[in-house]
C-alpha cells in the first residue's frame, strides 16, 4: 500500500522517467531514421538510461514491496528495514555508474563535435573523461566497499569496519558538482563564437546551459545527504535523496540528449547540424 510519505518519490519517478523516456525515444529515432548512424555517445547514453531504469525499479521495490521509504523506522517491519538498507547499498553504486556513463556520453559528444574546429576542447574532453572515470570508480567501489564486509551496512551487529559515511558522501558529491560545472561550461565559449544565426546560436547555448540545472539538483542532493548522515532514521529522511537523485539522473540524460534532437526541426542550416 502506497502511503502519503511515498507520494513525492512516486510522482517524481513517473514524471522524470516519462520525460526521459520520451527524449530517449526521440534520440534513437533521429539516429536510426534521420542521421542513420550511432556514435559512441549514443551507446553510452543508452547504457546510462538502462541503469537509470534499474534505479527506478529499485525505488519501486522500496515503495511497493518494502513499504519503507519515507516511513519512521519503528513502523517498518525489521526484515523490510534490512532489505531497505540493502537496496540503499545497491542504489549507491548504481548512481555512480549511471552518472559516469552520462558524463562520458556528453564528453564524447563534445569531443566529436569540436575535434575538427578546436584543439583545446578535445584535449580538455579527454582529460575530463579520465577524471570522470576515476570519480565513477571512487563512487561505485567506495559505495560497494564502504563497509568490509559489505553486510555490515545492513547488519549493525556484524563484525567489520566502515569508512566515515559523512566524509565519503560529501567528498564524492562535491567532486560530482565540480565536474558537472566543468562539463556543461565546456562548450559555451566555442558555441558563442560559431558562425550561426544569432537566435540559433543563443538557443543552442541555452540547450547546453540547461546542464547547470543538473548542477543545482546535485547541490540540493548534497544538502539532503548532510541531513541523512545526521539522522538515525535513514528510511524517513531518505525521501529527499531518492527524489533529487531521480531528478538529477534523468535531467542529466535529458540535457545530454536534447542537442541530438536538432535534426527533428528539418533545418539543415548551421555548422553544427552536420556534426550532431
Amino acid at each position: 500500500m502506497i502511503t502519503v510519505h511515498e507520494v513525492p518519490i512516486l510522482a517524481t519517478l513517473v514524471v522524470m522517467h516519462t520525460l526521459c523516456t520520451a527524449v530517449m525515444i526521440a534520440r534513437v529515432y533521429v539516429r536510426v531514421r534521420i542521421v542513420r548512424i550511432f556514435w559512441l555517445e549514443d551507446y553510452l547514453m543508452l547504457g546510462c538510461y538502462a541503469f537509470s531504469l534499474s534505479m527506478m525499479a529499485t525505488h519501486l521495490f522500496q515503495i511497493v514491496d518494502l513499504d519503507a521509504i519515507g516511513i519512521p523506522k519503528p513502523l517498518i517491519v525489521p526484515s523490510a528495514y534490512r532489505s531497505y538498507r540493502i537496496t540503499l547499498w545497491l542504489l549507491s553504486w548504481l548512481y555512480g555508474v549511471t552518472l559516469t556513463l552520462c558524463k562520458l556520453s556528453i564528453l564524447s559528444q563534445f569531443h566529436r563535435i569540436f575535434s575538427s574546429s578546436h584543439r583545446t576542447i578535445p584535449l580538455l574532453c579527454k582529460i575530463m573523461m579520465v577524471l570522470v572515470v576515476l570519480l565513477g570508480l571512487y563512487i561505485s567501489l567506495g559505495s560497494v566497499l564502504r563497509c568490509v564486509p559489505p553486510k555490515k551496512l545492513w547488519e549493525d551487529a556484524a563484525d567489520g569496519k566502515c569508512m566515515d559515511r559523512t566524509g565519503f558522501f560529501f567528498s564524492h558529491s562535491v567532486l560530482n558538482i565540480v565536474t558537472d560545472v566543468a562539463i556543461f561550461a565546456l562548450p559555451l565559449g566555442p558555441i558563442r563564437k560559431m558562425k550561426l544565426p544569432r537566435v540559433q546560436r543563443w538557443a543552442l547555448m541555452g540547450v547546453f546551459g540547461l546542464g547547470f540545472f543538473v548542477c543545482i539538483t546535485s547541490t540540493i542532493r548534497l544538502v539532503g545527504l548532510y541531513q541523512i548522515t545526521q539522522s538515525i532514521n535513514r528510511a524517513k529522511n531518505g525521501i529527499n535523496i531518492a527524489v533529487w537523485s531521480t531528478v538529477e539522473i534523468n535531467a542529466a540524460i535529458i540535457c545530454g540528449s536534447l542537442p541530438m534532437l536538432k535534426p527533428l526541426d528539418g533545418d539543415g542550416d548551421g555548422d553544427l547540424d552536420g556534426e550532431l
